[in-house]
């Protein structure tokens, strides 16, 4: 069913549309609703201008919808209602407003929102909801940038006021130009979440009549952060069935890149938020960084690789690991051998050379590269599952190639630019490298053998190239590798039995 509906002279200040609750259920797939004012001037806008849709109905779906030169775009007071694709252009009001409970809004796009009244009449918002609502979904929201002599400055994006709003998702919304205090605000939130927010305005989950908001999280975000709880911290060594002293420290810590502590970051685990059994192993790398989710960790360590390819025009392999794992002089924490070494595995990984130009920004380079750092960090130790990687690569803002073309350009919060260096945990990790990769063992048997080889070099103190060299040069097929690739000028060729 489709409608289109043109104002009318005698229809200043009405809803050009009213959905009665009588019409329940209701399922529109096509309306386009078009006022007639005139944005030459305040005056001449204000003077004519209507409001577009009331929906006072439950569970009605609206798709395709076009809303032009209207004051409120849709206001929704029914329950469970569905706003999808919907276009607004040349709106002065609320682009959508409510109270109902269970909303849905999915891809909405607003061109020249414009600003005809003072803020002590009237603060237009792109999306405000108030009173009590739960459940409610908002998702694929883009304000587009406007020229317009009325267009809104420092424009309100999504406000829930008045009320208490429990378990909201927000994600994957872009507010150009929004003001930098209210991008998303909730008076009082609980167990709400917002992802993917860009455009630099604040995510606030504040306090109502005293009341805090709990429960909340916010990931990848470009702006300031108020209100959020940090999650539960992933316990690795729990889910691995190992003890915490038998893991790299990487793994442990959630951090499998070995992110030195510079400056804040996302999702990082402050002393006193820390559980019993990271607290005490603190010490062991008290210079690394501490992450709740292993998410968070994976995802610093695409920013900054990210940041090495903008900031500084890395886009080798060999460039990027030497600046993450730098060999610095003999008191320095790699050896030259184990940065050789670290550059050799990556590169070979990702089936690349090392001196080849590589593109971070490539969902497919970044997951790559992310894999193989991870098992050079921690000895070939990879508990990662594939939704765990993908999942920190959507956080810091690159997106799957089925979902849209890669341009990411990711903002970091301030405290993150600042050019944190990353350094390999140690040799032992590599050592693990062999481990495995000749016996063919099962996931947890590699697992188990991987944590025990970094224990018993790390104990040792034997020098690790040395005894991987050794351990190889037994097995026939890496001697013939080996010759190969030592024609070819190439360093640790026990990398290749994992190829």
């Amino acid at each position: 069913m489709a409608i289109e509906i043109k104002q009318q002279p005698n229809q200043v200040g009405q809803w050009l549309y009213v959905i009665e609750r009588k019409e329940t259920g209701l399922v529109l797939d096509h309306l386009v609703i078009e006022g007639i004012a005139d944005d030459s001037s305040v005056d001449a806008w204000n003077a004519q201008v209507a409001n577009g849709i009331l929906i006072l109905a439950d569970n009605v779906t609206l798709n395709n919808v076009q809303l032009s030169r209207l004051h409120v775009g849709i206001e929704v007071r029914g329950h469970n209602c569905r706003l999808l694709n919907v276009e607004a252009r040349l709106i002065s009001g609320d682009v959508i407003q409510g109270n109902g409970f269970s909303p849905w809004t999915k891809c909405l796009v607003s061109r020249d929102l414009l600003k005809t009244l003072s803020d002590d009449e009237y603060h237009p918002d792109v999306i405000q909801w108030r009173g009590n609502a739960d459940n409610g979904v908002i998702e694929q929201v883009e304000v587009i940038e406007s020229t317009h002599p009325l267009a809104r400055k420092n424009y309100q994006g999504l406000m829930f006021s008045d009320g208490v709003f429990q378990n909201w998702v927000i994600k994957d919304v872009h507010l150009p130009g929004c003001h930098p205090e209210h991008a998303v605000t909730f008076s009082e939130a609980h167990q709400c979440h917002v992802e993917r927010l860009t455009g630099g305005g604040a995510v606030r989950f504040r306090n109502l009549n005293g009341v805090d908001s709990t429960g909340c999280t916010a990931v990848d975000i470009d702006g300031q952060v108020e209100g959020i709880e940090m999650i539960d911290v992933y316990n690795a060594a729990e889910k691995l069935g190992l003890k915490p002293e038998e893991m790299t420290v990487g793994i442990l810590y959630n951090n499998p890149c070995a992110i030195k502590k510079y400056d804040d970051w996302q999702g990082e685990v402050s002393p006193k938020d820390m559980p019993d059994w990271m607290r005490k192993s603190a010490a062991r790398r008290s210079d690394l960084l501490k992450f709740a989710q292993p998410e968070y960790g994976m995802r610093a360590a695409i920013h900054l690789l990210l940041m090495y390819q903008q900031k500084h025009s890395l886009n080798t392999v060999r460039k990027m690991i030497n600046r993450w794992a730098p060999y610095g002089g003999e008191s320095a924490d790699n050896t030259k051998d184990q940065t050789s070494a670290y550059v050799s595995h990556v590169a070979n990984r990702m089936r690349v050379d090392a001196d080849e130009t590589v593109a971070v920004k490539d969902y497919h380079v970044a997951k790559a590269m992310l894999m193989a750092m991870i098992e050079f960090e921690n000895g070939w130790l990879m508990p990662y599952s594939d939704q765990q990687i993908d999942t920190a690569l959507m956080m810091s803002g690159l997106r799957m190639p089925q979902e849209m073309q890669i341009q990411p350009k990711p903002k970091m919060q301030s405290k993150e630019r600042r050019g944190s260096v990353a350094i390999g945990v140690g040799g032992a990790g590599a050592a693990a490298t062999t481990v495995g990769a000749t016996v063919g063992m099962t996931n947890q048997d590699l697992v188990a053998k991987a944590s025990d080889t970094v224990v018993t070099v790390a104990q040792s103190g034997t020098d690790w190239l040395t005894l991987l060299v050794v351990a190889n040069t037994v097995c026939l097929v890496l001697i013939m590798l080996g010759a190969f690739w030592w024609w070819k000028g190439r360093e640790l060729a026990g990398d290749l039995l994992q190829r």
